[in-house]
């Protein structure tokens, strides 16, 4: 390629030449103080009705609801680690795993997860970004059980039923 060639292409791509070599011409940033409105349960439900892959599967066995992605602490947007396995066989139910801080604000966002069909709760390790929330999650699925509803199983570490009567009591 020629010099000349070069300099056009570098116009094209969005450089301009100084003394000091090609700079990459400023573009226009996105405002940081704008965010977009969360979408309305309804809202979702209507996406999801109409989206062209998403309206055409057939029902599912299962349904996996990631709650909380994010690691170390929540942000306004993300959770963290909780994933919700929804059983659409027999009985149904929820299972859970990982509960880190801020699942049960997570948990009654979801339009897909109700608390008081949680019936199974896994921890897989227990450090605190998969454990935090596991006494407040606790007491919303209190609230939102029927009282002859089967016992709620919780699975984890070594070590987990003395933390849980520790922070509970």
């Amino acid at each position: 390629m020629r010099v000349g060639e070069l300099r056009e292409l570098a116009t094209e791509k969005g450089f301009s030449q100084s003394a000091k070599g090609l700079k990459k011409k400023p573009t226009s940033m996105p405002n940081p103080n704008f965010t977009t409105p969360p979408l309305t349960p309804s809202q979702e439900r209507a996406i999801r009705l109409s989206h062209p892959v998403l309206s055409s599967l057939p029902p599912s066995d299962l349904d996996v609801v990631f709650l909380g992605t994010a690691s170390c602490s929540p942000s306004i947007t993300r959770g963290v680690s909780c994933t919700a396995l929804r059983l659409n066989w027999r009985s149904g139910g929820i299972w859970l795993f990982d509960c880190g801080e801020s699942t049960q604000l997570q948990l009654q966002k979801s339009p897909d997860v109700k608390p008081g069909k949680v019936n199974k709760i896994f921890l897989t390790h227990s450090h605190g970004d998969h454990t935090f929330g596991l006494p407040g999650l606790l007491c919303l699925i209190g609230q939102d059980r029927d009282k002859g509803a089967e016992p709620l199983d919780i699975y984890g570490p070594e070590g987990l039923r003395e933390w849980l009567r520790v922070t509970v009591r």
